[in-house]
């Protein structure tokens, strides 16, 4: 009985040891074929974290590769016509140092500077005068929008989230779903490529005889042969400036893209008064992007 009973703990203890020992080799295999099967950077990435010197290590870099030549291919099939020769060579640079890095995430600052005023900001002298040419039957006073209600720390983080939805946007019409994933971030990493955008916004004004005037457009615009109506409100034109540039860590180029525009040329397509200031910036800032994704042959 006793005899029994030790050779049934030994042979559970072979057993134990052998499940030990194939355990880690049965689990490298199936990441492994997890690999073969998904052929997506995610399984790669993940055998690569788990298994640093696994005996499959060479097969599975051979099939990142892969991958990222197809998604390579994808960029320079697609049409380049209204792309810049730097855009291109950057956007190249770009994919080439991702590959060999095995990054696939690219991270986008963003920086802001306001320099905007409202209305009754401006000298009690220079109101008054407006206020006498105002040649329609409401008052600038009564009507007009204030500025900063609009631009708030919840629209500037929201301009923030914009940026990186349509950047995204336009690297999925390219390239599979999120393959290269855009990220907003307050601190760029020495080794990811970064995005940065720059922009300001400020008052659109005009200088007589050494005076100031703010520039004000009546809501809704009428055109130039309609009879001048009473207009519901009024909003302060703004100029807005964007500075867009990315860079590849230790590269010696760098691509620059700057625009210049008046917010108010989108007024025609505002649809709520007292958020226009909001709506006129978001669409600036997608034709914006668009422009830019053009460049770059996205």
């Amino acid at each position: 009985m006793i005899k029994k009973l030790l050779f049934g703990i030994l042979l559970i203890a072979a057993i134990a040891a052998a499940v030990i020992f194939f355990l880690p080799i049965i689990q490298e295999q199936l990441a492994y074929n997890k690999v073969k099967s998904e052929e997506s950077i995610e399984s790669c990435k993940s055998y690569e974290e788990e298994w640093p010197e696994g005996k499959h290590l060479k097969e599975v870099n051979a099939i990142w590769d892969r991958i990222w030549d197809k998604e390579i291919k994808k960029y320079e099939d697609n049409d380049k016509s209204q792309a810049s020769a730097e855009g291109i060579k950057m956007m190249r640079e770009l994919l080439q140092y991702m590959k060999q890095q095995r990054i696939n995430t690219l991270l986008l600052t963003t920086g802001q500077m306001l320099d905007i005023k409202d209305f009754d900001e401006y000298d009690v002298d220079i109101q008054l005068l407006m206020e006498r040419t105002n040649e329609t039957s409401l008052p600038y006073k009564e009507g007009i929008v204030t500025v900063k209600s609009n631009f708030d720390d919840k629209y500037l983080e929201a301009i923030s989230n914009l940026l990186v939805t349509e950047l995204q946007q336009h690297l999925n019409q390219v390239f599979s779903p999120k393959f290269i994933q855009v990220v907003a971030t307050e601190k760029p990493k020495e080794n990811t490529p970064t995005i940065g955008i720059n922009y300001t916004i400020a008052n659109k004004e005009i200088t007589i005889n050494n005076k100031t005037y703010p520039q004000i457009w009546s809501y809704p615009p009428t055109e130039d042969d309609e009879e001048e109506k009473k207009p519901d409100g009024f909003l302060m034109g703004l100029n807005t400036s964007m500075s867009f540039g990315f860079i590849v860590p230790k590269s010696l180029n760098a691509y620059i893209h700057e625009e210049n525009g008046e917010i108010t040329d989108y007024l025609k397509q505002v649809k709520n008064l007292n958020e226009g200031y909001k709506e006129m910036t978001s669409l600036f800032f997608q034709e914006q992007i668009g422009k830019i994704a053009k460049e770059v042959g996205l």
